[in-house]
């Protein structure tokens, strides 16, 4: 095993323990919330005894890459001029209540890094990620949308990248994708909006790995659920 890969799932398990970390030491609190369920269900005839939730959102955030395609973007990055661009959405997603507090949904997830000179001089390299897959959201407090929760995410992912520069005449261009498995963890804090929406703040850990391209990283979000 080469050290990128060794460092990718260092990296990997060192951001999934941190989570859990957090996660332990939110028990406390997570406690409280189920204690003042009372006073949620309460709360919760405000928002409607809704069933069926979407889910929108974005974030930020640095991810990191397999050794060969760090490579590739520390080589773009080492020509000078260039203008990066990067983001992580969260598509629209479908969440079913199944009891108090928990649902079970499907949810798309867009990452991209884009590292380019000049937009107009065909000169770019492009990392994105598609992922789908299964989702589960949990509220201690038996409110779908109030107080501190938790995500998980495992599904598919397809790794495109695109790799431009210049030719005669005009430009080359290099492309691959590949089909691997995506995973996802979050803990966050929701709050109520308005009697339809709740607003979520969370941070993901997550990775990617599709044969020899691999991706994994944190990102704060912002999301919607209504």
């Amino acid at each position: 095993m080469s050290f990128e890969v060794r460092r990718f799932w260092v990296q990997s398990v060192l951001g999934l323990s941190f989570i859990a970390f957090l996660t332990f030491a939110a028990t406390p609190v997570l406690a409280q919330e189920s204690a003042n369920s009372s006073q949620s269900q309460a709360a919760s005839r405000d928002l409607g005894d809704d069933n069926w939730f979407f889910y929108i959102g974005t974030g930020f955030g640095r991810p990191a890459y397999d050794g060969e395609t760090q490579r590739l973007i520390d080589l773009q990055k080492a020509r000078g001029g260039e203008s990066p661009q990067a983001g992580y959405f969260d598509l629209p997603g479908i969440y079913r209540k199944f009891r108090p507090g928990f649902a079970v949904g499907g949810v798309a997830h867009w990452t991209f890094e884009n590292v380019a000179r000049k937009w107009g001089e065909n000169d770019s390299f492009a990392v994105q990620t598609y992922n789908v897959a299964v989702s589960t959201l949990y509220f201690p407090g038996d409110v779908m949308g109030l107080g501190w929760f938790g995500r998980a995410d495992l599904g598919s992912t397809r790794i495109y990248q695109r790799r431009e520069y210049p030719s005669s005449p005009g430009s080359r261009v290099e492309e691959s994708n590949r089909d691997g498995v995506f995973g996802q963890i979050a803990l966050g804090y929701g709050w109520r909006a308005s009697s339809f929406a709740r607003v979520l703040v969370h941070a993901n850990a997550h990775a990617a790995a599709a044969g020899p391209n691999q991706m994994n990283g944190f990102s704060l979000n912002l999301g919607f659920l209504l």
